[in-house]
């Protein structure tokens, strides 16, 4: 129940984006354009929101406060853009739906790979999980709890370190009530995946006509190595912040 709750907590936060995103854009935008950046956005927003109001808000909650905005805004909007709901850019949907499936299932197919080496319940001692991603989990969850104020490791004193990210793993594992690692390991990658393959694929659609270039960006994103990477890839599911920050 608790993962079926941060689940629904990642698409409110979607759509918050998703929504803006459409505001901004106007009529050009594409219906996984929209998806893929609401997640960016509403990820984005709702961490910042949550960081700024760990002191006012309900313990875990204060990331829903662009949403609340969003619902008290959005009537005055459509009232002004009668017709932003039923005017979308035509998406050629055959090259679009080809590079989700392929990229998608790619992406799954990899985060699949990496759970054996994250077991949520185990007897003995679990050696597969990275060094660094019991650190990751307490960082989250103090940035959640104590904000980027103070730190769980150092009483009194700041700890920069990439907190953006496991801010917002902090704060949805938090609100939902989710056991350790679970949006770590398994929700944070579904985000950064989904997030990261719609906006390669619908931005590739923005540059060219040709039917396999949304699926081999797909496919890059998935896959693609840069300079200096150590594991290979960009979604690096060993580095929820590296996952996480290729979608932003």
């Amino acid at each position: 129940m608790s993962v079926l709750l941060a689940l629904a907590i990642v698409v409110v936060q979607a759509a918050t984006g998703a929504f803006w995103w459409r505001v901004a854009r106007g009529p050009s935008v594409r219906v996984l354009e929209a998806a893929g950046m609401g997640l960016a956005l509403g990820t984005a927003v709702a961490t910042l929101s949550g960081v700024l109001l760990v002191n006012v808000a309900p313990p875990g909650w204060g990331w829903l406060v662009p949403t609340i905005v969003t619902l008290v805004a959005a009537p005055m909007v459509l009232r002004r853009r009668s017709g932003m709901l039923s005017t979308w850019r035509g998406t050629p949907w055959r090259p679009a739906l080809t590079a989700v499936a392929i990229s998608g299932g790619l992406g799954l197919a990899s985060i699949a790979v990496n759970l054996r080496n994250y077991p949520l319940a185990s007897f003995g001692t679990i050696s597969t999980y990275h060094p660094d991603m019991p650190f990751f989990e307490a960082f989250s969850t103090s940035l959640a709890r104590l904000g980027p104020g103070d730190s769980i490791f150092m009483a009194g004193a700041e700890l920069r370190y990439h907190w953006f990210s496991y801010a917002w793993a902090g704060q949805l594992a938090q609100s939902a009530g989710t056991e350790p690692f679970v949006v770590l390991t398994r929700i944070l990658p579904l985000v950064a995946v989904a997030g990261a393959v719609l906006i390669a694929v619908s931005w590739t659609q923005r540059l060219t006509k040709g039917f396999w270039a949304p699926s081999l960006a797909g496919v890059l994103i998935v896959f693609g190595g840069y300079v200096g990477a150590s594991y290979g890839t960009l979604l690096n599911f060993d580095s929820p912040s590296q996952a996480l920050t290729t979608m932003w």
